[in-house]
């Protein structure tokens, strides 16, 4: 009988470390000798390094595959499909405008930021010589008469909007062309339609803009400005001639905006990507919760940053109220072990698992079995993310100037 409890509990270690191993996985994807600077990963399972081969050239490595070497790099961006990536090198001077299918000479210009909008594939640049400045993509360029600030593109990268400053005050430019005027100008985006979204202050008073549509007026202040994914619904926080804050969605179809309760305050305002659904912490009579479109939730003592899933199907947040938990759509659990607020959560598309960078490596938490697993223990771990193409969490992580691919399975 003795013989027989042995082996039961025996099997039971291996199993549950076969079990273990098959959830979480490690793999060392680039040696100490690379010298990496950054590095980081994409929700489509992307990530890149920018390393130091030599004393004054930098490396790029996306994907394992290296690039360079070169004077200075940009980080790399990837589009939204996961199909195209773009970045800025600089070799002998000049810098270059890198993409996944050609490289494009910048002929003695400086590139400041390279980038995707949200839904295409086509990279846009903003590059000058000199006080020269322009926003370009392919086969179109825009002259700015000054830096461009706040660029937004619509999201199939059709329409720029940005911001230039002058002594007398702001300027709202469209595709080359001024739209609007004001002593302070915010952009949240551009939709779909190309209309630019944005808000104008005169005086102490802003209003709010949808292309030619005031949307709001005769607000004191206007915070966490933005649009959706989708370029469809906007949001926002701000406050009214009582100095109430209220929380702000608006879609077209709206004759006017949806408008949360006042309170006294308004934190971390966040969208999602493609339905009009808003959350935010709120405080009320100094009460702290998190309100979602409307309905409040505990936040705890201490609250970790707001989110959505990748196809805005579940509001995420965790929290501390003297034990750790995670709530998705309003719904709390408890989590056995500490969640790191200070990071943004990932959740799997079934809204059974999350996951978070700790500081030394990638944990995972079954939320139905409140189970945690840990991944491969690092020096220092970086942000973790849902894998949305593969179904899985991954992250990158330092260890002994190696740097490992994390991964756990939902």
């Amino acid at each position: 009988m003795k013989c027989i409890v042995a082996l039961a509990m025996v099997f039971s270690f291996v199993f549950a470390s076969s079990v273990h191993a098959q959830e979480c996985r490690d793999q060392m994807i680039l040696a100490a000798h690379e010298r990496v600077m950054t590095a980081g990963i994409d929700t489509t399972g992307h990530w890149y390094a920018i390393s130091q081969p030599f004393e004054s050239m930098v490396g790029l490595i996306i994907d394992g595959r290296p690039f360079g070497p070169y004077e200075s790099a940009l980080p790399p961006r990837f589009s939204h499909d996961g199909g195209a990536f773009v970045a800025g090198v600089k070799t002998l001077g000049q810098w270059s405008v890198l993409t996944s299918i050609d490289t494009i000479a910048l002929s003695g210009d400086v590139l400041y930021d390279v980038r995707f909008p949200a839904l295409s594939d086509v990279p846009w640049w903003h590059h000058a010589n000199g006080q020269d400045h322009r926003l370009s993509t392919r086969g179109k360029t825009y002259t700015c008469s000054r830096s461009p600030q706040m660029l937004s593109l619509d999201p199939s990268g059709t329409v720029a909007a940005w911001v230039e400053s002058t002594s007398a005050g702001e300027l709202l430019m469209r595709n080359g062309q001024e739209i609007a005027r004001g002593e302070q100008l915010l952009i949240a985006g551009v939709w779909s339609d190309g209309s630019v979204v944005y808000a104008v202050r005169f005086g102490n008073v802003w209003s709010v803009f949808v292309g030619t549509r005031e949307i709001v007026r005769s607000l004191l202040s206007v915070g966490e400005f933005q649009t959706n994914l989708a370029g469809t619904s906007c949001g926002f926080h701000a406050a009214d001639a009582t100095g109430l804050a209220r929380m702000y969605v608006y879609t077209a179809d709206m004759q006017e905006p949806w408008m949360s309760q006042p309170c006294e305050n308004i934190s971390g305002f966040v969208l999602a990507p493609w339905e009009p659904l808003a959350a935010a912490i709120i405080t009320r009579n100094g009460n702290r919760s998190v309100s979602f479109q409307g309905t409040e939730y505990p936040a705890g003592q201490q609250t970790g940053p707001i989110g959505f899933t990748p196809d805005g199907s579940t509001m995420m947040y965790a929290g501390f109220d003297g034990e750790h938990f995670i709530t998705l759509n309003g719904k709390q659990h408890r989590v056995r072990g500490a969640v790191n607020l200070r990071v943004p959560l990932s959740i799997d598309q079934t809204g059974t698992s999350a996951a978070w960078a700790s500081s030394t490596t990638l944990a995972k938490a079954n939320l139905e079995y409140q189970v945690l697993r840990l991944g491969k223990m690092c020096d220092s771990m970086l942000s973790v993310v849902y894998n949305r193409r593969k179904n899985v969490f991954q992250g990158l992580g330092y260890m002994g100037r190696h740097l490992f691919l994390l991964e756990c399975k939902p």
